[in-house]
């Protein structure tokens, strides 16, 4: 593993295809409520969601189905729900993450998805 400062951008492997973008963003996650989940299994734009919100960057209605049914079964909102990726520069949602269940045995399994949204430049 090489080492680096935090100042430094990433060394990625010649050939990668990958490159460092010089910058780095913040990003915080808005989770969904109930009531928006309902919304997103049946394929409805959430309740009170921000304007603008591309429907891109949401979650398929399955993963709110089944986060509803985790829910039913009396597991947690937090481990069963969906979160928001908000780009903090412009406040545009550029997708959304979760975990698939609660823990076992100490460990969990995530669910994430971007979209090409985070590579559009933000307007100034």
């Amino acid at each position: 593993m090489r080492q680096r400062s935090a100042d430094s951008p990433p060394q990625w492997p010649a050939g990668s295809g990958a490159s460092s973008v010089g910058t780095c963003m913040s990003y915080t996650l808005v989770q969904l409520s109930r009531e928006q989940m309902v919304d997103l299994a049946e394929s409805q734009m959430p309740a009170g969601a921000a304007p603008g919100l591309d429907e891109d960057a949401l979650p398929p209605s399955f993963v709110a189905r089944r986060s509803l049914a985790q829910m039913a079964e009396g597991k947690s909102e937090h481990w069963c729900g969906t979160f928001l990726i908000v780009r903090s520069v412009d406040q545009r949602v550029v997708g959304a993450c979760g975990f698939k269940d609660e823990p076992r045995a100490g460990r969990v399994d995530e669910q994430s998805e971007t979209v090409v949204l985070w590579l559009a430049p933000h307007d100034d």
